[in-house]
């Protein structure tokens, strides 16, 4: 009974830790409907797939392995920057940890309205429904009393009276958020003109605060709070631009704060069509994470397509694990404006303008 109890005090902490950050992505912005549901179809195109993978403390038996999808379109989109139309979208995560695989699946749907202000001034809100399970698999976990006392062996035959199966907790969830974005079309590397882009939004999080419910012990979630940012500027007369970026997290007692910069490197040329220039471009920079790890990152955009690589260098825990963390992966692709080969002229979805 000790044990067990102390078993389910180990979860708890765990769901703790975890719900405080939720999930944990370094590349902040390429999560965009999971850090806000008003962020859903605010891009230039018409759908918009990606796919994220992170796998922290690979050194030890059994890492913490979190995969994160999502896809999105818009509907009703205007010809001309001049009309509200909206986002909808669905993404969904997992997150295993430990040799109880103990972690938590998610998925949600998200709409937002996104109401443009001006020619280059839009904001949008947005709202998601979402469901999780937490789970933990006690048949995979051993105890000290499994060691024959006779020649100190492990047999796993020998009856510890502790929990046995799979322990679950199903929960149902909502979210909002909104988001302010400045786009300039007309600025391009090499332009004399230098802020090309803008973005800022608050979300919040968890807004019912599901109950957790392992072994008959019941705790609430607390609501998360998320702000964050990021700026593209050009450098006038050259093929380079600077993304400084932060994201800030603030769940029960716990935060997180990221702070990065990227700079971005022109590779090839877009050509113009309807007054909408598309590039090609890598990107490095780095990201700190306050009091925890530094963050190297790379991109490579490549018109529709986008790669993201990044790995947590930890800064905070012992020499033993210092600048050992997490590796990242991040696979985008959207049907952008500027593509040839399709348009939405039927069934509700319309063909963007240069200010879309």
């Amino acid at each position: 009974m000790i044990r067990r109890k102390l078993i389910i005090l180990l979860i708890f902490c765990a769901c703790a830790t975890g719900n405080a950050q939720d999930i944990h992505f370094a590349q902040s912005a390429q999560i965009p409907i999971l850090i806000n549901p008003a962020n859903t179809g605010l891009f230039m195109g018409w759908e918009r797939v990606i796919l994220n993978h992170r796998q922290q403390w690979s050194s030890v038996q059994s890492p913490y392995v979190t995969t994160n999808g999502s896809f999105e379109l818009n509907i009703g989109k205007p010809e001309k920057h001049d009309k509200a139309y909206l986002g909808a979208g669905i993404n969904f995560y997992s997150d295993v940890a430990g040799d109880s695989k103990f972690g938590v699946t998610t998925g949600s749907l998200n709409v937002s309205a996104i109401v443009p202000l001006a020619d280059k001034h839009t904001v949008a809100a947005g709202m998601q429904f979402g469901s999780g399970q937490q789970k933990v698999n006690y048949d995979n976990l051993t105890w000290a009393s499994q060691f024959n006392s006779t020649d100190g062996a492990f047999d796993n035959s020998i009856t510890v009276g502790e929990p046995v199966g799979i322990a679950s907790n199903f929960y149902f969830d909502m979210g909002m958020g909104a988001v302010y974005r400045y786009r300039n079309h007309n600025v391009s590397f090499g332009r004399a003109e230098i802020l090309r882009r803008a973005h800022a939004g608050i979300a919040l999080f968890h807004l019912t605060k599901p109950t957790i419910d392992f072994g008959g012990a019941r705790t609430r979630m607390d609501s998360k709070l998320v702000l964050h940012g990021d700026v593209l500027v050009n450098i006038p007369g050259s093929k380079l631009a600077v993304e400084p970026n932060f994201a800030y997290f603030k769940q029960g007692p716990f935060s997180e704060q990221l702070y990065g910069a990227l700079l971005k490197i022109e590779i090839k040329s877009g050509t113009k069509y309807t007054g909408i220039y598309t590039e090609s471009y890598i990107s490095f920079g780095a990201k700190y994470r306050v009091n925890d790890a530094v963050i190297p990152e790379f991109f490579l955009e490549l018109d529709a397509f986008k790669v993201g690589l990044s790995y947590d260098m930890n800064l905070s825990f012992t020499e033993a694990s210092r600048y050992m963390g997490g590796f990242e992966i991040s696979l985008q692709w959207a049907n952008l404006n500027t593509a040839l080969f399709k348009s939405h002229n039927s069934k509700g979805f319309k063909k963007p303008g240069p200010g879309a």
